[in-house]
């Protein structure tokens, strides 16, 4: 068959399945159950994140909860869990426009936002009327806040970003709270610039909505889920060269027994000045053994002043050499 015979045979093909769907679809006909199940997608919502990532997002936020949860614990002086409860994709339009029934406040590092955390307002006051050493949490939650107020919610929010740092600043460092503030997101961005909105809740509380929301860039969390200190991979003779010169590194006991069988009884009679005579010759060879394995043989010396063994043989060929 000639390529312009073949050729010809594709686009008979493609146009005779084309005239089929027109003809379907002007009849309205119905085949039966669809080849293909569609799911819309919801443009209002980016879908960054895949489901292997967002996995590993969910287990490692999970780890900065418990952090967070110790921190928060011991500025507070009581017993509580933090536990990852919603992990969800927003654009930044929608962050910046949404309000909230939250305190918030901008987290920084070197003069740049780098997270926003938000904290329900009546978690918030129950956490500052703990600080100053009262039970009650029956306090205005809407109230504004006085500048202890304020100054003690900054401390609670500082101990969250401590535990939460490892989202918010991946490459590693300090993160600073901002002012607190209220009903709004402190957060400026770029048009098109995609969050994560990770929400954590108080376990074994009857609340069902998160307590507390940790906003980070997707390009922050993505980052979070790769090693700190990780490494490009070379080719493999790089990488043959790199694992042997860690070998090289690694110590391993070098030994060469003087071995002696002498009688319990004898043993127990020893006393200092006692002389204990080896089955070994001045002047023999002795087994040098690297990791428990005899690979060498070698004589008794000295060098410099210090005991001395001079390789004789290895696996059969003579060398020459001292280890001390």
């Amino acid at each position: 068959m000639s390529p312009s015979k073949q050729d010809n045979t594709g686009a008979d093909f493609e146009r005779h399945l084309v005239e089929q769907m027109l003809a379907a679809a002007r009849a309205g006909r119905d085949d039966g159950e669809p080849q293909v199940e569609a799911t819309p997608y919801d443009w209002s919502t980016p879908h960054v994140l895949t489901s292997a990532q967002r996995a590993r997002l969910e287990q490692l936020a999970a780890r900065a909860a418990t952090e967070a949860s110790g921190r928060l614990a011991a500025l507070v002086r009581t017993e509580l869990a933090l536990t990852v409860v919603s992990i969800s994709e927003h654009y930044a339009e929608e962050l910046t426009a949404a309000e909230i029934d939250a305190r918030t406040c901008a987290l920084q590092a070197d003069d740049r936002t780098v997270a926003a955390l938000a904290v329900g307002k009546a978690q918030a006051a129950a956490w500052v009327t703990r600080l100053l050493g009262g039970e009650d949490t029956s306090s205005d939650a809407a109230a504004e806040l006085s500048p202890l107020q304020a100054a003690l919610l900054t401390d609670v929010l500082g101990a969250l970003a401590g535990g939460l740092s490892r989202l918010a600043l991946p490459a590693g460092g300090a993160v600073t709270c901002g002012e607190p503030a209220c009903d709004a997101w402190p957060i400026e961005a770029e048009a098109g610039a995609t969050w994560v909105c990770v929400g954590l809740a108080i376990a074994e509380s009857d609340e069902a909505e998160p307590v507390l929301r940790l906003i980070v860039p997707t390009a922050s969390a993505v980052a979070a889920l790769e090693p700190a200190d990780a490494e490009p991979v070379g080719p493999p003779e790089q990488q043959r060269d790199d694992a042997l010169a860690h070998l090289k590194q690694v110590r391993v006991p070098v030994t060469a027994p003087l071995a002696v069988l002498a009688p319990m009884r004898d043993v127990m009679a020893l006393s200092p000045g006692d002389v204990v005579v080896t089955e070994h010759e001045v002047d023999g060879v002795v087994g040098i053994r690297v990791g428990g394995r005899t690979v060498f043989a070698g004589k008794y010396g000295q060098s410099e002043g210090y005991y001395a063994l001079k390789i004789v043989s290895a696996e059969g060929q003579e060398a020459s050499g001292s280890a001390g």
